[in-house]
């Protein structure tokens, strides 16, 4: 018993050593670089209408107006803000960007805590954002996905004072 008992635990002690990582080729063909094929996943891809992207937008803005370092700009006054147009990288047609325009301006406008102006000179803060088509490869695949991002930085010292950016596939 105790001869089955230590083969048992040693069997289990080796397999437990031994390494599961599959061994590589030293020789990569070009040929499996050039043909990458989109990775497979389990995640549903779902095509993403004009409403989807205001939402976005109006959670981000309201996500910035709540930051604590926002909040404490706001503090002492209303800021004088600069808008930047928001707009896509890759050039395409999927979100209408106006409409984003539009609903990021509106947003901020109602919070009642930034005037807007059209002067960066004048301005305390910036916001800027894009919708932009990011494509990674992993593992002999390529992983496209798109990114929404804004950013509100400080006008006279250009430091980063707040910055948000949602990914959806």
């Amino acid at each position: 018993m105790k001869k089955l008992i230590a083969a048992l635990l040693s069997s289990l002690l080796l397999n437990a050593c031994q390494t599961h990582l599959p061994i590589v080729s030293e020789h990569i063909a070009e040929d499996d670089v050039l043909t990458m094929k989109p990775c497979e996943s389990n995640i549903e891809k779902m095509e993403l209408a004009d409403v989807d992207y205001l939402l976005y937008a109006n959670r981000m803005v309201d996500n910035m107006i709540q930051d604590k370092a926002v909040q404490q700009k706001l503090s002492r006054k209303r800021l004088k803000i600069a808008i930047e147009a928001i707009s896509r990288r890759d050039n395409a047609d999927r979100a209408n960007m106006t409409n984003v325009n539009s609903t990021v301006k509106n947003r901020l406008l109602r919070s009642g805590q930034f005037i807007i102006v059209n002067n960066k000179q004048t301005s305390n803060v910036q916001l800027s954002g894009s919708f932009e088509t990011i494509q990674n490869t992993n593992n002999h695949c390529i992983e496209s996905y798109e990114q929404f991002s804004l950013q509100l930085k400080d006008s006279h010292s250009k430091q980063l004072i707040w910055s948000d950016k949602k990914q959806f596939k």
